[in-house]
């Protein structure tokens, strides 16, 4: 039967982790400065459902299926939010850059990346560069 580590397995493993792969190895399209290589995927249409759920925030992008019939036919979707493709962009881009820490066992039990590892550290590592 497994059990679970102690703490002081985990920061043994997290130091072997930390002394393998420095943030040198993280791919250059998981990288911050990559950003608008990233925004050329996503077109200016929205089609995918967190694109229509980004594009349309204010009133979504279907009618509430329990209204009647006469509000699902005056339904509007209002406006096209202007920066959709920035929230999408920079949701997708994170999420890659998530589970390539997390293939490499860098993400601890909640799911949030390890000190160091964090989204943020990246950003500070990147801009000394």
């Amino acid at each position: 039967m497994a059990r679970l580590m102690t703490v002081t397995e985990q920061r043994q493993v997290t130091d072997e982790r930390r002394k393998t792969l420095t943030l040198d190895d993280v791919p250059a399209h998981l990288r911050p400065s990559a950003h608008l290589a990233w925004l050329d995927n996503v077109g200016h249409t929205p089609v995918s459902i967190d694109e229509l759920d980004a594009a349309y925030r204010d009133n979504g992008h279907e009618p509430n299926p329990w209204a009647d019939e006469y509000e699902r036919e005056s339904f509007d979707t209002g406006p096209l939010y202007p920066h959709w493709r920035s929230e999408v962009t920079q949701q997708r881009h994170h999420d890659a850059y998530i589970e390539w820490l997390q293939e490499r066992g860098l993400i601890d039990e909640r799911g949030c990346a390890l000190a160091g590892w964090r989204w943020s550290d990246l950003t500070r590592w990147e801009a000394q560069q």
